[in-house]
């Protein structure tokens, strides 16, 4: 509740939990497939063991 609160005020967007579950159940699926379609990959990584590290392949 912290966190909420505190975005509210970093924001200057002040909803009540009503509101804000209210906008959450107004999502689509088509909303979440529509934003999933822009994410864009930026990093990679690869984990490896160090020398002497136990490597589990």
């Amino acid at each position: 509740m912290v966190e909420y609160y505190y975005q509210q005020v970093v924001s200057g967007q002040f909803n009540d939990m009503d509101h804000v579950l209210n906008e959450i159940d107004q999502v689509t699926k088509e909303d979440i497939v529509r934003v999933a379609n822009q994410v864009e990959l930026d990093t990679v990584y690869f984990l490896t063991a160090e020398d002497g590290g136990e490597s589990h392949e």
